[in-house]
């Protein structure tokens, strides 16, 4: 237990003079300001979109594959043919 806190003394020391730090200043000089803008919409819609797209190529490269069958009762007749 004397390990976990001499490793972590350092950095929960550090977290809490930090939010006592926020605290004070906010204490002496308000709260700090934080702007958001927001813009509210009345559109229920989801975007949409449509199109078409081709494209042409000239093919530089082609597979052909070649087999040969034989109908035979015994290998041997098969390959003989």
């Amino acid at each position: 237990m004397r390990n976990f806190y001499e490793q972590f003394k350092t950095p929960i020391v550090t977290v809490i003079l930090i939010f006592l730090g926020l605290g004070i200043y906010t204490k002496v000089f308000g709260p700090i300001p934080f702007y958001i803008n927001s813009t509210n919409t009345t559109k229920t819609d989801l975007f949409s979109s449509s199109g078409t797209g081709g494209a042409t190529a000239v093919s530089d490269q082609a597979t052909i594959y070649v087999g040969v069958a034989k109908t035979a009762n015994t290998v041997q007749d098969a390959q003989k043919q």
